[in-house]
Parts: C-alpha cells; structure tokens; sequence
C-alpha cells in the first residue's frame, strides 16, 4: 500500500513542523531526543491505521509482510510505549504530551485524501 495515496505529504509534513516547533520550549531541548522518539511512534501509529483502515473498510487488501490483525496489534502497543517512555520522561506536563498527540491526529485527519469507492 502507498502512503501517497491516502494521504496529502505536503499538508500533512508542514502540519508536523509547526507542530515540532513549540515542545522543545516547553520540555526543554535535553528532552528533544524524547520529543522525536514520540514522533516516531506517532508516524508509526499513524501509518498502521491507514493500512488497518483501509483493508477494513475495503478501500485496499493489506498485501504487505505483516497481516492486518499485526498491524492493528502493533499500532496500539507502540502508541502505548510511545506514551509510556515520554511521559516518564516529563513528569508534571502529561497535559501536554496529550495535547501534542492531539495536534497531531487533527494534523492527521486534515491531511487525509478522501477516498470514494465508486460501486
């Protein structure tokens, strides 16, 4: 399955920028390595919705290594470790980290090409 196809880059890469400027001065630059590892798990997160979604909505059979059920697996365990590992990281600001993912997902969803099966 190709990203490109269900998603506008453009939108979605400059909606992540933005997003990337604020946390580093709010958590401090020593956690910016933190910052990223929670990215990644996001973008992960992200990625396996969109192949999730799709073969259960029909839009496109999931033909990659991993079965459907693993994607859906994986998604919400590196979500969950992703959390886990940030929110260590910065006690005090959970608010925060949740309000990152937040943007984030409404980055996502605005960034989504809207796909029409025609019948």
């Amino acid at each position: 399955m190709q990203i490109r196809n269900k998603i506008y880059i453009r939108k979605y890469v400059f909606g992540t920028i933005l997003n990337l400027l604020w946390p580093p001065f709010l958590f401090g630059f020593e956690a910016l390595p933190y910052v990223l590892m929670f990215f990644i798990a996001i973008f992960l997160n992200q990625y396996f919705l969109i192949i999730v979604g799709a073969d259960l909505l029909g839009i496109e059979k999931n033909r990659g290594i991993l079965p459907t059920w693993l994607c859906a697996l994986l998604k919400l365990v590196i979500l969950i470790i992703g959390f886990y590992v940030f929110m260590k990281i910065v006690p005090g600001k959970e608010i925060f980290v949740v309000l990152l993912y937040k943007i984030q997902l409404i980055i996502f969803v605005l960034s989504i090409k809207r796909v029409v099966k025609k019948t």
